[in-house]
């Protein structure tokens, strides 16, 4: 007895615990190792990443390393079979990750995780814009309606410009500020992965350019917003059914586009909600006018919103946030649409002659009688912002950009 308590003492005093009765005083490797390698393809100085690997045992065991998995670009350098560094040479940009554990001949082990990290040049003073027509600026360059552009960008009127203007004025992107768009009137999920323009999706666009912002709006062409009668029941109440289905699969996809933003770029990532563009007594469809159709449209755009909000979470990164703009457009929903309403609400081809599109799925947001002419909503499709509505926008992301790199 006399002799434990001499032990434990000296133990102590070395500022070691002494090990429980029965438990093994064995202790576990020492593994010195970064947490991330980062490479930037074709820079001549940084396209490889070098990891060294230090471990030893506090014990004097031997040790083994044992990497999770491979990695394309990385390989093991070993000196007397040893593993003491990685050497990584990525060809695309990515992020990967490997585990490597210690583990001693008694069998106490260590793990540490390494990100390797690869990136195309970071232009961190350009502001590129994704999504759909919100993103887009639809409606703001008149020449579209005569079907020059079938992504109807209007490049300098859009929100993402506006943000951009915001942001370069504020000193917020550097020297070298640059705006760039990709975002397509239409676009949903699938067609930011998958649809090419000039060659490359939005998405392969935005790892390509690896921005120091994206702004990114899309869903409404996910759940078919402007075929409202999709998700109106033939009871007049929300098509719960139909655009559960529908979020589900948008759900996905946005949360890959997300992801690999994320995984392949140094961008902040500012997702915007949707606004209601209904006026507060709206067209509405047959059977479901006024309160009945503003009451759904509220419904089914609550629950887009809340799955976009659902995935930016999902991601857990500091790099991706949203931007909430449904309280700017309250009180500022559509107007009275321009043309007879009969004309409109049926599609006829006059219509779609001089607008360039069929307006019968977005008339039902517009206003039924009369109404306010305080609106922040286009006259001519009711949904899309009009000049003071894409102001709006833009000066609510600037703010979201500001603030979450403030919060970091």
């Amino acid at each position: 007895m006399v002799v434990l308590v001499a032990v434990v003492v000296a133990l102590a005093g070395l500022g070691l615990a002494a090990p429980a009765e029965g438990q093994s005083s064995n202790r576990p490797p020492v593994l010195e190792v970064v947490d991330e390698a980062r490479a930037i393809l074709g820079d001549p100085d940084e396209s490889v990443a070098v990891v060294k690997v230090g471990v030893s045992d506090p014990d004097g065991d031997d040790v083994r390393l044992r990497p999770s998995r491979s990695i394309p670009g990385v390989r093991t350098i070993r000196t007397d079979g040893r593993i003491t560094e990685f050497r990584f040479t990525p060809r695309v940009p990515g992020t990967w990750t490997l585990t490597l554990t210690a583990v001693d001949s008694d069998g106490a082990s260590v793990s540490k995780d390494i990100d390797f990290v690869a990136r195309n040049p970071h232009q961190a003073g350009t502001l590129l814009a994704m999504g759909d027509s919100l993103g887009s600026g639809h409606g703001r360059d008149f020449a579209d309606y005569l079907g020059g552009d079938p992504c109807w960008r209007s490049e300098s009127k859009a929100y993402g410009r506006r943000a951009f203007n915001t942001l370069n004025n504020d000193e917020a992107l550097g020297a070298e500020a640059r705006f760039e768009m990709v975002a397509c009137s239409g676009a949903t999920t699938l067609d930011l992965i998958q649809k090419k323009q000039d060659g490359v999706s939005q998405v392969q666009r935005a790892i390509d350019l690896n921005p120091g912002v994206v702004t990114l709006t899309v869903g409404a062409n996910d759940i078919r917003f402007d075929e409202p009668w999709n998700f109106v029941t033939p009871e007049n109440e929300l098509n719960a059914e139909y655009l559960d289905e529908q979020l589900r699969t948008f759900g996905r996809r946005l949360e890959i586009i997300v992801q690999r933003l994320v995984d392949r770029t140094d961008a902040d990532v500012v997702l915007t909600t949707y606004y209601n563009p209904a006026a507060q007594s709206p067209q509405g469809i047959k059977g479901c006018r006024r309160a009945c159709f503003l009451e759904i449209s509220h419904a089914a755009l609550d629950r887009l919103n809340a799955t976009i909000f659902d995935v930016a979470d999902s991601v857990e990164s500091p790099k991706v946030v949203v931007a909430d703009i449904r309280a700017q457009f309250e009180g500022h929903g559509a107007a009275n649409g321009f043309g007879p309403d009969g004309i409109r609400e049926d599609g006829l081809p006059v219509i779609r002659d001089i607008f360039g599109r069929v307006v019968e799925g977005t008339h039902p947001y517009c206003a039924r009688g009369k109404t306010l002419d305080d609106t922040w909503v286009s006259r001519v499709d009711c949904v899309h912002p009009n000049g003071t509505g894409h102001r709006r926008i833009g000066t609510v992301v600037a703010a979201t950009v500001k603030g979450m790199r403030a919060a970091r």
